[in-house]
């Protein structure tokens, strides 16, 4: 993790030990020189030394240059929802299947039916949550058995959450959503919508349901977006009581990947 330091060098060290590529540090360089060549600047307030200056351009090109662009044009499924730029997380490059956790809260988040979910955790209609990010993940006709494995656990963590009393109320998963749970359209309608942005999103990033199903690291991701989308800050158990109910109820012995994507 970097943090900041007193000596201007190890930072250049540290990025030079990183994936920078050479012109970024041909510019931080000549950053260091300039900033070294005359001295800190101070108000009554503020000190601006070069060491903080030189984390915060290093900071600013490894956001640049890490966040992939959706391959997609995602469709909002909530009249008055704003658009967000897709936030994949401190390793945006992992991927969609090891970066699944991340993934799975984008595809929700750009497409608004991150809200259902929430308004769904809220009211207790796990079911809901569960089979629509079951069929999402798991949307081949062949997995069906193992879908209905995968919702059962999901419904068992957001219940065994939920009775942890971790973000409950109605009140807490509507902020930022442009209307009340209570106005959200019909159920029928929310678990396709929500399927649907979760299907979109990993088809276009080329994962596969046979490779989610295959996946070890399949609860944990879930887990992962669960959680952070419901508001949770990861002082209370929630990843781990949602993680161990869905492996106490799915834990399938490994198939072929046939590249299978049929819903």
């Amino acid at each position: 993790l970097l943090t900041r330091s007193t000596r201007p060098i190890s930072i250049l060290g540290m990025a030079q030990g990183s994936f920078v590529s050479p012109l970024v540090l041909a510019i931080l360089s000549l950053a260091f020189e300039g900033a070294l060549a005359s001295p800190p600047r101070y108000d009554t307030n503020v000190v601006v030394s070069t060491e903080g200056h030189a984390f915060n351009q290093l900071g600013s090109f490894l956001q640049q240059v890490k966040q992939p662009q959706l391959p997609y044009v995602p469709v909002k499924y909530l009249k008055g929802c704003r658009s967000v730029s897709p936030d994949f997380g401190p390793h945006p490059n992992d991927g969609a299947l090891k970066g699944l956790g991340q993934h799975l809260q984008v595809a929700m988040e750009v497409s608004c039916t991150n809200f259902f979910m929430r308004c769904a955790y809220a009211k207790k209609d796990f079911g809901l949550l569960a089979a629509a990010i079951a069929g999402g993940l798991l949307g081949a006709s062949s997995l069906m058995h193992d879908q209905g494995l995968l919702v059962q656990g999901i419904i068992a963590g957001a219940s065994k959450v939920h009775q942890e009393g971790i973000n409950t109320r109605v009140e807490q998963q509507e902020e930022e959503a442009p209307v009340k749970c209570s106005a959200l359209p019909e159920r029928s309608i929310q678990l396709k919508e929500l399927r649907e942005s979760i299907r979109t999103h990993f088809q276009a990033f080329q994962a596969t349901p046979i490779q989610f199903r295959n996946s070890e690291s399949l609860p944990d991701g879930i887990a992962l977006a669960f959680c952070d989308q419901i508001g949770d800050t990861g002082t209370s158990p929630c990843n781990d009581v949602m993680s161990k109910a869905i492996r106490s109820h799915y834990d399938p012995p490994m198939l072929a990947d046939v590249g299978s994507t049929d819903a």
